[in-house]
């Protein structure tokens, strides 16, 4: 059942990323054409370190949005351990954030713990937070925000995904395989306005093997 929700979420994924991978090949492509113009004045000059620049950034993104891509094709590990809830988050915003683009939302993580400690199934966690990422964007109208945030704690790391409009639609069904995933993974899941995740911090002397 998780491969087959990891390769449903795959195959969903693949349209907006390879757009958003496209988008930045062309970025480098019309740089380089700009940047082969000699430069013959200053402006010329200015402008082909702007386009250096550009092209850098262009091949940056590149290579976030693949490898961000392809951990996310990684085998799954279901086996519990300790790991860093926060990193996790960020790695599902990271996979999200061009389906984020295709749905012409917002997806924001905010500057909550940079490092949550937490204990269970990591990967479990991982696909519950992102089928769950996925369908809040699907719920929110076009120039929507969902917010995502980390809150590391002595007893417990929590993310919360909160949709900004008020009244947003929560998928039931789709919240109660994520419970029950989530209850698998060794933590909890509840939703009111908001959804909210819960593992427990593993116990002094374990760190995050990934």
């Amino acid at each position: 059942m998780l491969v087959d929700a990891r390769l449903r979420s795959l195959c969903t994924l693949s349209g907006p990323t390879i757009h958003e991978l496209r988008g930045a090949a062309n970025v480098i492509a019309l740089h380089l054409q700009i940047l082969a113009i000699e430069a013959t004045d200053d402006d010329g000059v200015a402008r082909r370190q702007k386009s250096l620049a550009a092209a850098d950034d262009g091949r940056r993104r590149l290579f976030d949005i693949a490898e961000t891509f392809v951990r996310a094709a990684a085998p799954l590990d279901t086996s519990p351990r300790a790991f860093d809830l926060a990193r996790v988050m960020a790695d599902v915003v990271a996979v999200a954030r061009p389906y984020a683009a295709h749905r012409r939302v917002h997806l924001t993580l905010g500057a909550g713990a940079s490092i949550a400690p937490a204990l269970g199934r990591r990967d479990v966690v991982a696909q519950v937070l992102l089928d769950v990422v996925m369908a809040l964007l699907d719920g929110l109208p076009t120039g929507g925000t969902l917010e995502v945030a980390v809150e590391a704690g002595v007893e417990h790391a929590a993310a919360t995904l909160r949709p900004a409009e008020a009244g947003a639609a929560f998928d039931l069904a789709l919240l109660a395989r994520a419970e029950s995933g989530m209850q698998w993974a060794g933590g909890t899941l509840r939703a009111d306005d908001r959804v909210v995740v819960r593992m427990p911090v593993p116990p002094p002397g374990d760190s995050d093997e990934s």
